[in-house]
């Protein structure tokens, strides 16, 4: 592994089949010779949001366009906090279980280690008898449900071995599920274990539902999410938006929205602030 040129936090944690242990930080410094001023980190950005499905009965309003917006706002930070910003986006027909596995595979294997990954998902979801969460793409059929849509464990396994800072952007408990009410508690407890280095957003808490209108021409957690990067999550004027800001902005404008009805959780906390936008 290369060491590299500047100050480094490093965290060690021993695993097993009954769990991981506590990490040990440890700090190193940098004291050879001055590095080169550091290019900009490249961001990878997926984007899934499916609002028309093969089946009609399931259709919904806001995703295809909440994809849409979000991609939009990252992709202003091409030339600011990024060098690079990469985007896959893929709504209603082209979002089938198989582009969606390919597309998840494709950008754990993209993203490096100075780089940052971004995936968004909108739809639908649901949870099966024994609590497995599943994303329902395009092409899934009601009569073999599990077998049609994605098992959490394709999502994990992609977003754990990102060997970079990765963010999960999650709006699929809709108001108006057919399918069911949709439970994340379990898919976010494990992806922001500290082993799995994976910052979660979810646009709702485990007995809410998220909610979508005419009136903002999105779902509340996408509208929010977007005036956040856009410069609301600048909260103390910096120039900056740093993940807590973008936090406290979400949060506060989505209940504002909703009438204090949908609360979004963020995931984890005590984690040291980072800047993810540039307004």
């Amino acid at each position: 592994m290369k060491v590299p040129e500047r100050d480094s936090t490093v965290e060690v944690f021993a695993e097993n089949r009954h769990g991981v242990s506590t990490p040990a930080t440890f700090r190193f410094f940098w004291q050879g010779a001055q590095p080169r001023k550091p290019s900009r980190p490249s961001l990878y950005v997926l984007a899934i949001g499916i609002a028309k499905y093969r089946d009609a009965s399931i259709s919904l309003g806001y995703p295809e366009k909440d994809a849409k917006d979000f991609v939009e706002a990252l992709k202003l930070q091409q030339g600011r906090l990024y060098g690079d910003v990469h985007v896959v986006i893929l709504t209603n027909e082209q979002a089938t279980r198989q582009a969606v596995l390919a597309n998840l595979a494709q950008m754990k294997d993209r993203v490096k280690g100075d780089d940052v990954a971004v995936l968004f998902m909108a739809g639908h979801g649901f949870n099966a008898t024994d609590g497995t969460y599943f994303y329902v793409p395009f092409d899934f059929d009601k009569t073999t449900a599990e077998a049609s849509a994605v098992v959490y464990s394709a999502i994990r396994g992609a977003l754990a071995e990102i060997p970079a800072r990765t963010m999960l952007f999650i709006d699929t408990c809709h108001a108006g599920n057919v399918l069911g009410k949709t439970d994340l508690t379990a898919v976010i407890n494990d992806l922001t274990a500290r082993e799995n280095n994976v910052i979660v957003f979810a646009s709702s808490t485990q007995k809410e539902l998220s909610q979508e209108s005419d009136e903002w021409n999105n779902g509340a957690f996408t509208k929010a999410l977007v005036e956040g990067l856009r410069g609301g999550g600048d909260v103390f004027k910096e120039g900056k938006v740093m993940y807590t800001g973008l936090h406290a902005y979400v949060s506060r404008t989505v209940s504002v929205l909703t009438q204090n009805t949908q609360h979004p959780i963020v995931m984890p906390g005590g984690i040291e602030d980072f800047v993810v936008a540039i307004p």
